[in-house]
């Protein structure tokens, strides 16, 4: 089997998981009563969903994840628990709707989206689109991280969203080999996979770890180190270099 036709069926592989990530998204995001899921929620029913997802959020916020109940939620909401589970089964449910905020702005970003041919500065608008998404979310992150530790739902998420992004990413990087631009003595998956733990981590520790707001020099900080450890090379520069 040829290069180029192990990369085409592996860009099918993840075009479907990218088509079961965004019906699964939308699922959440559209919702459905917990009786008759069929049924499609009218306006006041949909404002109500998105209140007790707005005070699980602020909750999450005010006294942490772990520490945040069903009544808490129904309670900052100023409903029921029965009006609670018409909508949700538990706290890790209605989690799942404040995710994926951050999940829709994701694949409409086309953060995973690396202009491999275009050397550097194909690299840096990566990274600014990283960045950028990263902090604006950081505390949606950072509900998730702790999340996967405690939800199997919240944890499947991420795995679907983390194979889609790392799969997109993996065929950017073939790209670049292809086209002598790229290094090529590592497996495609793995360097993809490298890139994407490096950012995710990096952004991790300072953003969510020590709330910093501004990206000033990361981009610069982080382009210097990854264009060595890819063996990036812009189009003038050639195969060799």
């Amino acid at each position: 089997m040829s290069a180029a036709r192990a990369t085409a069926l592996d860009t099918a592989a993840v075009d479907e998981l990218e088509d079961r990530l965004r019906r699964s998204v939308e699922s959440i995001h559209t919702g459905a009563r917990r009786v008759g899921r069929s049924q499609k929620l009218g306006p006041q029913a949909e404002a109500t969903r998105r209140r007790l997802a707005d005070s699980a959020r602020a909750l999450f916020r005010e006294q942490g994840y772990t520490r945040t109940t069903v009544a808490d939620i129904a309670s900052r909401s100023e409903v029921s628990l029965g009006t609670f589970y018409q909508y949700f089964e538990d706290v890790h449910d209605v989690t799942a709707l404040v995710l994926v905020d951050f999940v829709r702005a994701s694949l409409a970003s086309g953060l995973d989206r690396w202009d491999s041919l275009a050397g550097e500065p194909g690299l840096r608008g990566f990274l600014d689109r990283f960045l950028g998404l990263y902090v604006a979310h950081a505390e949606l992150l950072e509900l998730w991280e702790t999340g996967t530790l405690v939800s199997p739902r919240l944890r499947s998420l991420y795995q679907d969203y983390s194979r889609v992004y790392r799969g997109r990413l993996e065929a950017c990087v073939v790209t670049g080999v292809a086209a002598g631009r790229v290094r090529a003595d590592l497996p495609a998956s793995r360097l993809a996979d490298l890139l994407a733990t490096l950012v995710e981590r990096y952004c991790y520790e300072h953003f969510v770890l020590h709330r910093e707001t501004a990206l000033d020099d990361h981009v610069d900080v982080l382009a210097a180190g990854l264009v060595g450890l890819l063996g990036l090379r812009g189009p003038s520069e050639g195969a060799d270099g």
